[in-house]
């Protein structure tokens, strides 16, 4: 799959990159502390650093459980647009034609259409395929793909 056509699932995986860069950081700075803790032998300035162990473990944590959500954020995004995006291309004339013989009556597809205008869609995959979803779940609400409530 082409990053750069999905700009929002590209910034995923920048935040799990950098995620990732932080953690090896905070990792490194905890072996630092715990080299000066065992060369010092002032009890003060090791209880110190002791401290400063433990914070960093804890921002440790947080990073791992973030980076974990990143991870589930991205594979459940790319699985929604791996499967849409076949569908999403070979069918969306098709659902816009359709959604604009529409419009005058349901007045929320003409919103939803102007909210992608003059986004180039050979550039933005992803801006297609929610569109393409957005007006299929007016148009057919039964068919509605499950994860686009949570993209």
């Amino acid at each position: 799959m082409q990053l750069d056509k999905f700009p929002h699932l590209q910034g995923v995986k920048l935040q799990i990159t950098t995620l990732k860069e932080g953690i090896e950081k905070h990792i490194k700075l905890i072996e630092v502390s715990k080299d000066e803790m065992s060369e010092t032998k002032n009890n003060f300035e090791k209880a110190k650093l002791d401290v400063e162990i433990w914070n960093l473990t804890a921002k440790l944590a947080g990073m791992y459980r973030k980076l974990s959500d990143h991870e589930i954020q991205f594979k459940e995004l790319h699985t929604f647009y791996s499967d849409n995006l076949h569908e999403a291309s070979s069918k969306y004339d098709e659902v816009l034609k359709e959604a604009k013989k529409q419009m005058a009556k349901n007045p929320d597809i003409k919103t939803e259409i102007d909210k992608f205008a003059g986004i180039d869609f050979d550039k933005n995959w992803e801006a297609q395929i929610h569109l393409y979803a957005t007006l299929k779940k007016h148009l057919y609400p039964e068919t509605t793909p499950t994860l686009l409530t949570k993209v």
